[in-house]
């Protein structure tokens, strides 16, 4: 078995090299694609080899590599710095959005699935983080560092972003409070100080905190020290592995020092690759970076998705009901585009095509697979495999949903941006002294869009 799983580990290599793009254009989706092979996997392997619930350490341990590698590549590829205003949109959907999403799917498995209320709150709180990776077709690109006001343009690749890069660890204190209820039961006077002081104030405060030291420190080292020896060179040129291995170690030690001082190193990581980002901007050192940042993070999610269309194959498919295939179809198409849509309601940062797009692109991944496998493991739970069942299903609902629908949604929020455009042009036209329609002659909020500057 070891040697055929490292055989298969090759496999996903030159598979994640090459199927993206052979299938760019295709139907059918790389992720899709992978859970395929899984699926087809645990047909030839022995029965229960891939038990995700026997396998915990496994599938807590490789999502949450997976989850923090694209921490990373997210940190780097952001170029709005942040401010209160310019980032409006992520301040709603993780205020707003990310508890209200919680709290329907929450009810939605308590009252439709039949899960007890601690195992629908650990659901609830798994279905909560938008992924950081599955979602690439409507991301941002990478990092614009051969301009120095460079900026994102694109409020939906940009809201998507931001808010998968930060949810992932803000979602944490409501597994923790899911693991305490599921240990002590709806006893608040024993749990809910601990909880607020501890899970939600010092451990998102510390992740912050820690990741901003870390990043600070990290990119003094890697442009200001390392860029007067070689090695810089071989980074802003992406000579060899050099970029892939920094990247890493960016990754592991942001993520273990902030783990070992107790606070969330989801948070930590995505802060300490967003300030190395801040460090030079201009640097093309962070193009590479990033580069090394997607390719850790592509294998990383092929081995998990795999792994998790395996363990569907192999058992957990028996669990799925019609009560599951509702639960799931009821958070993909109406819980995470309503909770959005009420989140960015009166957002002056998008127009309602933007919203619309924003509100309905909640997919669900590896984030998703982490925190369930963590919350198990930390419980004795009765409805361990059905959770499993609702989760993966959920999980392969959005892929296909919305691996089918990304591209063509944004052909049509294109189109929709250059009708509003024309229209916006031909109104300028009639105003004297107005700038020509089509000019990128910045207005009064310092962007030629528009949009207010991060």
């Amino acid at each position: 078995m070891y040697h055929l799983l490292m055989t298969i580990v090759g496999l996903l290599a030159l598979a994640a090299v090459a199927l993206p793009l052979v299938l760019r254009e295709r139907l059918i989706s790389y992720p899709i694609a992978v859970v395929g092979v899984g699926a087809l996997l645990a047909v030839v392997a022995d029965p229960g080899t891939f038990d995700p619930v026997a396998q915990g350490f496994v599938s807590e341990h490789l999502s949450e590599f997976a989850v923090i590698v694209a921490l990373t590549g997210l940190g780097l590829s952001i170029d709005r710095r942040i401010s209160w205003r310019g980032w409006m949109t992520t301040w709603r959907m993780l205020a707003f959005t990310m508890p209200l999403s919680i709290a329907a799917a929450a009810w939605l498995g308590w009252w439709v699935a039949g899960l007890a209320p601690a195992a629908a709150l650990l659901f609830g709180a798994s279905l909560a983080p938008t992924d950081p990776v599955l979602a690439v077709d409507v991301q941002t690109g990478p990092p614009t560092t051969g301009d120095p006001d460079a900026d994102e343009r694109d409020e939906v690749r940009f809201g998507l972003t931001s808010e998968s890069s930060l949810n992932d660890g803000l979602a944490f204190p409501f597994v923790n409070l899911a693991i305490l209820i599921a240990a002590a039961g709806f006893a608040p006077d024993e749990w809910l100080t601990r909880w607020l002081l501890i899970d939600v104030l010092y451990k998102i405060g510390g992740g912050v905190l820690f990741g901003w030291i870390i990043g600070r420190v990290l990119g003094w080292f890697t442009i200001k020290l390392v860029g007067r020896t070689g090695v810089a060179g071989m980074l802003a040129e992406g000579e060899g592995i050099a970029p892939a291995v920094m990247a890493l170690a960016y990754t592991l030690v942001s993520f273990g020092i902030t783990e070992v001082l107790g606070a969330y190193g989801f948070i930590a990581v995505f802060v300490t690759a967003y300030v190395v980002r801040d460090t030079e901007r201009q640097n093309h050192v962070h193009d590479h970076l990033h580069e090394g940042a997607e390719q850790l993070e592509l294998l990383a999610m092929s081995v998990v998705l795999l792994l998790l269309g395996a363990a569907f194959a192999d058992g957990l498919y028996a669990m799925v009901s019609w009560e599951m295939v509702m639960v799931a179809l009821a958070l993909v198409l109406v819980a995470r585009p309503l909770t959005g849509w009420l989140g960015l309601t009166g957002n002056a940062n998008t127009t309602g095509p933007e919203r619309a797009l924003i509100s309905f692109f909640g997919i669900r991944g590896l984030g998703s697979i982490y925190y369930l496998a963590y919350g198990i493991n930390r419980t004795d739970l009765a409805e361990a495999e059905a959770l499993w069942a609702l989760t993966a299903l959920t999980i392969f609902t959005s892929l296909i949903i919305h691996g089918l629908t990304a591209r063509p949604a944004m052909a049509w929020l294109a189109k929709q941006r250059a009708e509003a455009d024309t229209e916006a042009g031909s109104k300028t036209e009639t105003i004297p002294g107005a700038a020509p329609a089509g000019s990128d002659a910045p207005d009064a909020t310092g962007s030629s869009d528009g949009r207010p500057r991060g």
